[in-house]
Formats: C-alpha cells, structure tokens, sequence
C-alpha cells in the first residue's frame, strides 16, 4: 500500500516517464522517510520489490528500471532477459546511489512479463521442490501468443496442480503486458 501511495505521489509527469529510475529513488526516499518516522527506534530495514515500464510507441522502446525483480520479453519464442538493479525500493544493507533507467526496443507481438519470486519459490510437487525460474520461464515462452486471459488460466491451473495440497509459500505476482 505504501508503494501504490508513492506511485500515485511521483509519477505524474512526462518527465517521470522518460526517466522510472529516478522514480524509483524518490520511491525509496518516501519509503525510507515514512517508515522511519513511523518506527520508535527510527530505522526499518523493509522495502518493496518493483518494476516500472514505460512505453514509447513512436520510437518503439520501452524505458524501465527494476528493483530486485525479475523481468522479460518473450518475442518470437525466444526470451530476452532485462536487466535491473538486485536492490529493493527502501532500505537495504548495500544501497546503491540511483536505480538506473534502461531501455530496450520493442516490436509488434512482443510479451513483457515482470514478476515477483513467489511463482519460482512455489513448493510443490510430489518431490516437494520450487517451481523454478527455468519452469516459469519455459511456460511463458510457450503461452506467450495466446491471449492473456488464457494465459491467465493456463498459468492458475499449472501453478495450482503443482502446489495440490501445500499451502502457498509466498505472494504469487506476475504482470504481462502485450506490444501492439
């Protein structure tokens, strides 16, 4: 909640579009300040994992930072991992001064995926072992021209068959989002 609040807050401008590293600093300020003023001993080493993509259809590039996640784009059935900073948006043992912003182009069919760990982290099967990257990753590949609420049905079945009867282990977040 606090990350949607800090969004809302600094991404308003086409400037922040140009430049989602420098939001993501602002992010990390807000949260730092917020959650030490909100602690009694005044340090909270808490923060968010995130990315944020912004899309340039004239140019056709998209400009995004990454924050800790994990991210790519599944075109013609290859995938292109993106890069991004190993840091969380607040507080963390080793800060680096700026996230940075990349870009990278993009094409007409393109599926850009971002997610969280949970999906990867996921216990399951009847060896009682994660999910994994790789697993995650060939799916998408395989799914990725389908349309989205198919995909959606594909990757909830395949995720819950997985788990049967283990509790899930984490949040289970991923975002994609179609180039047309």
């Amino acid at each position: 909640m606090l990350g949607i609040s800090a969004l809302k807050e600094f991404l308003v401008t086409e400037y922040d579009a140009e430049n989602p590293g420098e939001v993501l600093d602002r992010i990390r300020e807000f949260i730092k300040t917020t959650l030490t003023s909100s602690k009694q001993d005044g340090y909270v080493d808490d923060g968010m994992d995130m990315t944020i993509c912004c899309f340039d259809f004239e140019k056709m590039e998209m400009r995004y930072a990454i924050a800790n996640q994990t991210a790519f784009i599944i075109r013609k059935g290859k995938s292109i991992k993106l890069k991004g900073d190993n840091i969380p948006v607040g507080r963390y043992i080793i800060e680096k001064e700026h996230f940075q912003t990349l870009s990278v182009k993009i094409e007409k069919g393109d599926m850009v995926y971002t997610f969280s760990d949970g999906i990867q982290d996921q216990l399951g099967s009847s060896l009682k072992r994660k999910f994994l990257l790789q697993t995650l990753l060939d799916m998408l590949i395989s799914f990725a021209e389908k349309p989205a609420d198919t995909q959606c049905k594909i990757l909830e079945k395949t995720i819950q068959d997985w788990r049967g009867d283990m509790l899930q282990v984490d949040d289970m977040t991923l975002v994609g989002i179609r180039v047309n």
